[in-house]
């Protein structure tokens, strides 16, 4: 869950409405993109994120187990068809609300011993402003004026923002340009595709992940193992941005 909030900047709305098949679906593509439902925008709005194939297998992986054990577990089986919905509820199987997602990552920041204020929407906050941070590093922005004039001359640029963050207006995106700046003072990006960098974010994230599984008892064979697949996850979500990358320049 706290995956999607991150590598998706979906409203926690927007996550617990993401369905099995969205997944499985976004797997299969050649350069995936997760479907997700659009709140604030009328009646059967949607939009597509690009999303990395090591996100996709984690959360593939947790269908096919976590998932399928609590679905059998409890009453979302024997009450009768799947209903597909991702994250479900422990104790009865049933679809997980929005408001038990605000419940779920306040009982991380109090077991996690965070005194300050935590919610689902700082990772959409986190998201967007790490979207413009990465567009900054990438097209070598010098200050926020540069940039502004940037967005403005090309809205296929400003649509694109716009479809993964699901925002109707352009001024609504405003604020992230200035928190963007803030986040990239003095710091020098060589890389020139967007989403290379999200798919080696997303790896270093996931192997640290691992690293920590190793030193609390995971053995070894496991994680090779996982390492590998890995590996060859984001071997793949480099191939498909360079494809990305080829078809924006074109």
């Amino acid at each position: 869950m706290l995956d999607l909030l991150e590598y998706t900047g979906a409203r926690r709305g927007e996550v617990a409405n993401i369905t099995v098949d969205d997944i499985l679906a976004a797997y299969d593509m050649e350069h995936p993109s997760l479907r997700m439902e659009t709140f604030k925008q009328g009646h059967d709005a949607v939009r597509y994120i690009p999303v990395t194939k090591m996100l996709l297998h984690d959360i593939k992986t947790f269908v096919e187990t976590s998932r399928r054990k609590n679905m059998k577990s409890t009453s979302g089986f024997r009450s009768g068809p799947d209903h597909r919905f991702l994250f479900t509820s422990e104790r009865t199987g049933k679809k997980l609300s929005s408001e038990t997602i605000t419940n779920e990552i306040s009982k991380l920041r109090i077991h996690a011993n965070i005194n300050e204020q935590v919610c689902a929407h700082m990772f959409r906050h986190a998201f967007i402003t790490n979207l413009f941070a990465l567009l900054i590093r990438r097209h070598h922005m010098a200050n926020e004026d540069d940039f502004r004039r940037a967005l403005l001359d090309s809205h296929t640029f400003m649509a694109e923002v716009m479809q993964w963050t699901g925002h109707l207006d352009e001024r609504s995106l405003e604020t992230y340009i200035n928190l963007a700046f803030a986040s990239v003072a003095n710091y020098a990006e060589t890389i020139s595709s967007v989403h290379m960098i999200r798919a080696i974010q997303t790896f270093d994230n996931k192997h640290e992940e691992l690293m920590y599984q190793l030193e609390t008892g995971l053995p070894i064979s496991d994680y090779k193992k996982h390492v590998a697949t890995l590996i060859e996850l984001r071997n793949k979500d480099f191939e498909i941005a360079r494809n990305r990358e080829a078809i924006v320049a074109a």
